[in-house]
């Protein structure tokens, strides 16, 4: 949280809240600096959960040990069996959750 209130653009609040709690949210809406510190802080420990778009899902390597789809579709179109298996490839991946 420290280090994203050194950006300068600042912090979203909500999200500097949920920081603290290892819990963050990654969207296009955010910096790339803000993206950026979110998927570091995920990979060093310090957040544990991160709720983010099928964007993240498909595009960013960040294993995981659960993936949970709250709707089957990226945008406004139903996800094939390619997209579905590339977001939630990203679960039980070796040395996770350990």
């Amino acid at each position: 949280v420290a280090e994203m209130q050194r950006q300068p653009c600042g912090v979203d609040s909500t999200l500097s809240t949920s920081l603290l709690r290892g819990v963050a949210f990654h969207h296009s809406g955010l910096t790339s600096e803000e993206r950026s510190l979110i998927e570091r802080g995920y990979r060093d420990g310090a957040v544990s959960v991160i709720c983010a778009t099928s964007t993240l899902a498909a595009g960013v390597n960040l294993p995981a040990r659960r993936v949970i789809f709250h709707t089957p579709y990226m945008g406004n179109k139903f996800l094939d069996a390619t997209q579905y298996k590339q977001m939630a490839g990203r679960a039980g991946r070796a040395a996770q959750g350990e």
